[in-house]
């Protein structure tokens, strides 16, 4: 069931995307191809702004196996494969487990949707090594990775395939899960498997916080955040210093589970379906991936805008702005975890500088700024003045030192902003 606490632009693409039935009931197979070649997955014409890749599995003549392709719904795919100079060989039978990639998220997502047929197997195939095409620079397993493995017993058997290498035979299984489109029932097999070793914690309420990540400082204000929820008797995590096995006993344990949108989410995987989650969204883009894991799930999800989005972000690059606001007040109520309302907050002079100094670092970048090419100079000036009026409009978000103000003459929309003064001509 869905709650939704939204900004009012950002309703109908929510409505659309929770709606959309993510249930594939097509039973699923696999192909058993001998000889198989496992290719590393490359970018396609070595466009790092072209989404698709080239690689997979390629039978002894050539041919691409269209099952072992990457599909994702916005994207991404990879329908043949690629011509090879140098091939390596091996005389083992592995089975394909599709990408590999250190990313928690696409891992979790992208990485284990083959796994189902390992689990279903795995008693006529003692002997199968798991082998990965690699996608990332970096094929150094993650300690998280490392876990997973162990938690699967197969942590001696994982390959990850980096040169094209052709094995005595390669079994394709059919990925029960496209990224952020379609699950399979088989889907959720692993995490199954896997939780059910490990016993509940004893948090009913807890908060996993970006706020400790070293590598991806994108976002301001989740102190606030915190603060709000701690408040509400919630206990604070940073799951980058927890094992996979703490954070699969934190989520078992848990009644009620809030983060800010984003990979902490899809630990929901090893949720039961009793679960409460507050996923608090710090950008206007939807995230069909965590629709599909609440759908698999079948859990309870609030979704609450609690993002300043002054300007537009891509989903992952940001920067992302945070506030406790009306959205927040209004689920923490209709929950029965908030009895007075929120405190108001106060926008401060260097959040705002943060936010700007964050954008124009980020969208400066050349690989980045194709995004903003894309989008039109007078709609990025009209999100930007009518966001910054409405976040002083709104009662839960008050500045005392008035920093900002707007209006329009004849010619002109001039905006004061943060001690500047910004003339804009009107088009």
């Amino acid at each position: 069931m869905y709650k939704l606490y939204l900004d009012d632009e950002n309703k109908e693409k929510y409505i659309n995307g929770i709606n959309h039935n993510y249930l594939n009931n097509t039973p699923l197979s696999a192909d058993f191809i001998d000889d198989g070649i496992i290719l590393p997955l490359i970018n396609d014409n070595d466009n790092d702004n072209n989404p698709n890749k080239l690689g997979g599995v390629i039978n002894k003549d050539n041919n691409f196996i269209s099952s072992s392709g990457l599909y994702r719904s916005y994207g991404g795919i990879n329908l043949k494969g690629y011509k090879i100079n140098k091939i390596t060989k091996s005389n083992k039978t592995v089975m394909y487990a599709g990408l590999w990639t250190n990313h928690y998220g696409h891992f979790m997502l992208e990485s284990t949707t083959r796994l189902w047929w390992y689990i279903e197997n795995r008693e006529k195939y003692p002997d199968i090594k798991i082998a990965f095409a690699s996608m990332d620079s970096n094929n150094k397993l993650a300690n998280f990775q490392i876990e997973f493995f162990k938690l699967l017993g197969i942590e001696n058997d994982v390959i990850i395939v980096d040169t094209p290498t052709q094995f005595k035979q390669v079994i394709v299984p059919e990925y029960s899960s496209i990224l952020g489109y379609s699950y399979s029932k088989e889907f959720l097999l692993p995490f199954d498997y896997i939780s059910k070793k490990i016993q509940p914690s004893k948090y009913d309420k807890i908060y996993f916080s970006r706020r400790q990540m070293t590598w991806n400082k994108n976002t301001i204000g989740e102190e606030k955040i915190e603060k709000v929820f701690k408040k509400l008797g919630f206990k604070i995590f940073y799951p980058e210093k927890l094992s996979l096995k703490e954070q699969i006993s934190l989520i078992k344990g848990a009644k009620y589970f809030a983060a800010l949108n984003g990979s902490a989410c899809h630990n929901t995987l090893f949720a039961n379906n009793k679960l409460k989650a507050i996923i608090l969204n710090r950008f206007d883009n939807t995230n069909p991936a965590q629709f599909l894991i609440d759908s698999a799930r079948n859990i309870d999800v609030n979704y609450v805008d609690i993002g300043i989005n002054l300007l537009p972000v891509t989903h992952g690059d940001g920067p992302f702005w945070v506030v406790p606001n009306k959205n927040l007040n209004e689920c923490l109520k209709e929950m029965n975890l908030l009895k007075q309302n929120l405190k108001f907050q106060e926008i401060k002079e260097n959040e705002i500088l943060w936010y700007l100094k964050a954008y124009v670092k980020n969208y400066t970048d050349k690989t980045k700024y194709h995004y903003l090419a894309s989008i039109d100079r007078n709609n990025i000036i009209k999100s930007f003045t009518t966001n910054l009026n409405n976040i002083f409009k709104d009662k839960y978000l008050r500045n005392k030192k008035k920093l900002f103000s707007l209006y329009t003459d004849e010619k002109h929309q001039i905006i004061n902003f943060a001690g500047m003064r910004i003339k804009l001509r009107l088009i």
